[in-house]
Formats: C-alpha cells, structure tokens, sequence
C-alpha cells in the first residue's frame, strides 16, 4: 500500500506540477475534443476514508447554478469514475479512492479520466449568462 509521501512522490516523477505542499497538490492535463484543447486543473490531496489512508482527486467544473440540477444529477449518472459536488460555488468532480488499493497505472488513469470528464462538462455547459 503506498503511503501518501510515495503517492506525492509518484505525482512529482510523472506530472509537471502546479502545486506541491503537504497538504495537497496539483496538477494539469491537457488533451484535444473535437479540434479544440482543453485543459483542466485537478487537485489531489491526502484523505482518510474511515480509518484507512486515501486520496481525493478533484476538478473544478463550473458554478454552481450554471447547470441546471436536473441535468447535473443526469451527468452524474454517467460518470464512469467520480461524482458531482458543490464546493465554496463550484461544481466539482470529486474521486476519492483508498490508497490500500491504488496501483500508480490506474491511479494514473483514473486521474486522466477525471480531468478529461470535467473539462468535458464544462464544454458541454450552457454558456454564462
């Protein structure tokens, strides 16, 4: 089971990062949907999970109010990894995941699927009014 240390270790060998501290770090993807680049911002920092070592990776998506709750709670359904939450007036796509079993090769890819799922949503949302 990698510690949180090892994780962040992990994060800083594969991922040039935005930010790096005890309590949480960041880090940015960016990939291409329909000819257009997206990039997006996720934040993984150390949680525990009843008693047992884990981590949240989270991404900012869009206001809260921005997509109408229906539609959210619909999307939310259709997340293959992570859900929608409300955080000081943002929606965010939130994972949290027990570090007992975390494998680097799938944390890594569930980290991309996160971010690529939230800039999508965000794509996908109204325009501001």
């Amino acid at each position: 089971m990698p510690t949180w240390e090892e994780t962040r270790d992990h994060l800083r060998a594969t991922y040039k990062l935005l930010h790096d501290d005890a309590a949480w770090m960041g880090i940015g993807f960016a990939f291409m949907r329909d000819g257009k680049a997206l990039h997006q911002r996720v934040r993984v920092e150390p949680r525990d999970i009843y008693g047992v070592p884990g981590v949240m990776a989270w991404c900012d998506v869009v206001p809260v109010g921005a997509v109408p709750a229906e539609k959210v709670l619909q999307r939310n359904m259709a997340f293959r990894i992570g859900a929608l939450a409300a955080h000081e007036g943002l929606l965010v796509l939130v994972a949290t995941l027990p570090l007992d079993g975390v494998v680097f090769g799938t944390f890594d890819k569930i980290l991309e699927h996160l971010a690529r799922d939230a800039a999508s949503l965000r794509e996908d949302a109204p325009p501001a009014s």
